[in-house]
């Protein structure tokens, strides 16, 4: 019986109106699946009710203004931008904002010498109510016999709590969930002709990152819904990392032999940190901070790291008449997500190419514009998901008079070292018919 009465019920839009609700709320009370709301007797004479989609989702404009001067002569060129962003989010709770700076320059100082930099700087502040709150979802089901705000101006909400929702526009208004992001990117590069064919460059290069997350969530009597549980939580975490480089690189030509060298030295530091704090249990909604909540089950964590690598690394290419190619690699890579006994590794590589078309026995093979042969093998290195080399250490309760104790939860494995790929290519470069056809096996 309740099956056939709720497919005899009217097909309903995808926002139903308080008509279209009651009407749905009284078939479901006759199938005996809940209990008659008097007020729903007679559908007909209702209104439209809250259209809740419509209260939280809302037209708003996005602007974006950029402002770029760039300019230069001979010997320095320069290149400068600044841009505001800032759109509201189509939900109540919800929005973001951009503040960005970039700078490039580029100075020939000395025929010699060459300097570069570019500096660049982000400044994002962030709403999230809606998206962290399931802000949307529970608006998408709440139904319209439930008003947003009463008459005296407080929030609304329903009475009977049973197979309905909080008031999901006053959520997002009274919740207070941001996201703020500070970040700086930066380099400088100079280049040094030592002489006609030999360059050194260097360049360092550093980024930042500060970040900050606010969350607050009051205590709130929506109609029959009620949360007496204040929650504060705020966290921070700080990113870096810097770079240097060295290179050291001469190329020359010297009748029908072409020769490139290059020396090269890498190193690199990232680090991390990060605190978080939670208490709940406030008193009142108009101290958010954390020492005015209460102690009891708070929550505070605090994580730090750093991770390092240095590189030496070298190249030598070596091409006879444009048809004989010879290029040998070799790097030393040191990584601290290793022990000392295997930190380093060492990986060589060499590939060697003949160019068959530019020998004098394809020149009348018209059909034939290239055809290379090449050989080459390997090693590379890598590094990921190497954290096991030291042991980490947890807390867990003690049966001692109630204290905390420690325990290993991972164990170290000083034999962990670099994971090495070996890899052999044999292959062809086959271009015909003007370049029409390519073959590349």
């Amino acid at each position: 019986n309740s099956l056939t009465t709720m497919q005899d019920l009217p097909r309903f839009s995808e926002v139903m109106n308080l008509r279209e609700w009651a009407t749905y709320r009284n078939a479901y009370a006759d199938a005996g699946a809940a209990s008659r709301y008097p007020e729903f007797a007679d559908p007909s004479v209702l209104g439209e009710g809250t259209n809740w989609q419509e209260e939280l989702f809302r037209q708003t404009l996005l602007q974006k203004n950029t402002l770029s001067l760039s300019g230069g002569n001979d010997k320095t060129t320069f290149y400068f931008s600044g841009e505001y962003f800032n759109q509201d989010g189509i939900a109540v709770g919800s929005g973001f904002k951009r503040y960005s700076t970039r700078l490039n320059l580029e100075n020939q100082t000395r025929s010699w010498l060459k300097i570069g930099a570019n500096v660049s700087s982000g400044f994002v502040r962030e709403v999230v109510n809606a998206a962290n709150g399931d802000i949307i979802n529970t608006a998408i089901g709440q139904n319209p016999s439930v008003s947003v705000k009463n008459p005296d101006g407080s929030w609304g909400g329903p009475n009977d709590t049973q197979f309905q929702f909080t008031n999901p526009v006053a959520l997002a208004s009274i919740n207070d969930d941001r996201n703020n992001n500070n970040s700086f990117n930066g380099g400088v590069n100079i280049d040094f002709t030592l002489f006609k064919g030999l360059v050194f460059h260097t360049d360092a290069n550093g980024y930042l990152q500060n970040s900050k997350q606010i969350l607050w969530k009051p205590s709130y009597t929506f109609g029959g819904f009620q949360n007496t549980t204040t929650e504060s939580a705020r966290s921070q975490s700080q990113n870096y990392w810097w770079g240097l480089n060295q290179r050291l690189q001469y190329q020359t030509q010297i009748r029908k032999h072409s020769i490139n060298v290059m020396a090269a030295h890498e190193a690199q530091k990232n680090g991390w940190e990060s605190l978080y704090g939670q208490r709940k249990g406030y008193l009142v909604n108009t101290n958010r901070e954390l020492n005015a909540g209460s102690t009891i089950n708070q929550v505070n964590n605090s994580v730090t790291g750093v991770s390092t690598k240095e590189s030496y690394l070298g190249r030598v290419n070596y091409v006879f008449k444009d048809r004989y190619i010879v290029q040998g690699t070799f790097r030393a890579d040191a990584s601290s997500n290793f022990g000392e006994n295997y930190r380093w590794g060492y990986f060589p590589s060499i590939s060697t190419a003949w160019r068959v078309s530019e020998e004098s026995f394809m020149k009348n093979i018209e059909v034939v514009d290239d055809l290379k042969l090449r050989v080459e093998y390997g090693w590379s290195g890598n590094e990921n998901g190497a954290n096991g080399v030291y042991a980490t250490l947890t807390t867990i309760p003690t049966p001692f008079g109630g204290g905390t104790g420690f325990m290993p939860d991972a164990f170290p494995n000083p034999d962990l070292r670099w994971e090495i790929d070996k890899m052999l290519n044999l292959g062809f470069d086959l271009h015909l018919l003007k370049n029409r056809i390519e073959v590349v096996a």
